[in-house]
This record gives structure tokens, C-alpha cells and sequence, in this order.
């Protein structure tokens, strides 16, 4: 079931999580109403307000902090719900691309999906065999992909996928 969690931050606010646990937005009371306030986060880990997943519910109001009646109102159902696909901004300042919203399957097919939006920064992504490049780390979901070559692993609908150039040396 793809249930939201409220944990409570104090009397008039409550963080909401994702199944996964991530945080996507906040409850908060205002007055007698309660309002959902999106959250996402950009490549470097800022804080994006009324963005994320559930940027089109942002101020949606509801009667009482329920978080069956909340995963109700905001969760789209699990197959339209996209995968984003984001590229860190030290791979855009090679190929401009913003974040990209693309349909869920495997690993492959939504790397692809993404770079079809800006062709020329999957050479900077994939090698010849379309395998990841050594100096480039995959997350989904903030999970980092140890396998490199097999490529066939499930990316579910409302995953988020970071792609980052990985710094070495020492």
C-alpha cells in the first residue's frame, strides 16, 4: 500500500514521509484548517518549498492531521505516479538539463528516457556499452547503484533517481 506517514515536529506541525521515508512535505496547522506544504530538494541537497513529488497538492487543506485521509487526497495511484530523474550541476554544466519526470521500468529504460531530453550528456553518463562510467555514481531513492553494468534493476513509480559525477583523489 502506498500509505503516507505523519511524524509529529510539535502541536502544529507534522512532517510527511513517503512509503520509502522520504520527506515530501509538511502538515501545519493554520487556524482550524490544516495544509499540506510540499517539499523537494534540489541536486545539492536544498530545500525546494511547495516542490517535490506532490508539488500539485501544495496547500491542499484537510479537517485533522489523518494520515490514511492524507495518503488519499495526495497520493496518485501507483501507475501514473512518474519517476524524476535529476542530473547534479556538475553534469549540467557540460548539457544544460533540468529535472526530468519520465514513466518507471528499469534502470536502462529511465536513464534513457532522461537523456533523451539532452542526448549529449549521455556520453558524460554512459560508456560505450552502456554501462555507468567510473566517475559517475547513480542513486535511487538515495540507495547508490553498486552495479555499474547490469542496468536491468526495477525503478518503481515516485522513485527519484540522481545522477552525480563521483570525485576522486585523495
Amino acid at each position: 500500500m502506498n500509505d503516507l506517514a505523519l511524524r509529529p515536529v510539535n502541536a502544529n506541525v507534522y512532517s510527511v514521509h513517503s512509503e520509502n521515508g522520504t520527506h515530501i512535505g509538511n502538515l501545519k496547522r493554520v487556524g482550524a484548517i490544516w495544509k499540506f506544504k510540499a517539499i523537494g530538494y534540489g541536486a545539492a541537497g536544498e530545500v525546494e518549498p511547495g516542490g517535490g513529488p506532490l508539488t500539485d497538492h501544495h496547500n491542499t487543506e484537510f479537517s485533522e492531521p489523518d494520515a490514511q485521509a492524507l495518503s488519499a487526497a495526495l497520493r496518485p495511484p501507483a501507475s501514473s505516479a512518474p519517476v524524476t530523474v535529476e542530473f547534479a550541476a556538475s553534469l549540467r554544466r557540460h548539457v544544460p538539463c533540468p529535472p526530468q519526470t519520465v514513466a518507471s521500468g528499469n534502470l536502462r529504460t529511465v536513464l534513457d528516457a532522461a537523456l533523451a531530453a539532452a542526448p549529449e550528456l549521455a556520453h558524460y553518463v554512459l560508456d560505450d556499452q552502456g554501462h555507468i562510467r567510473k566517475h559517475v555514481a547513480v542513486f535511487i531513492n538515495k540507495t547508490m547503484v553498486l552495479d555499474r553494468q547490469n542496468l536491468d534493476r526495477a525503478v518503481a513509480p515516485g522513485d527519484a533517481v540522481l545522477v552525480i559525477q563521483a570525485l576522486t583523489g585523495g
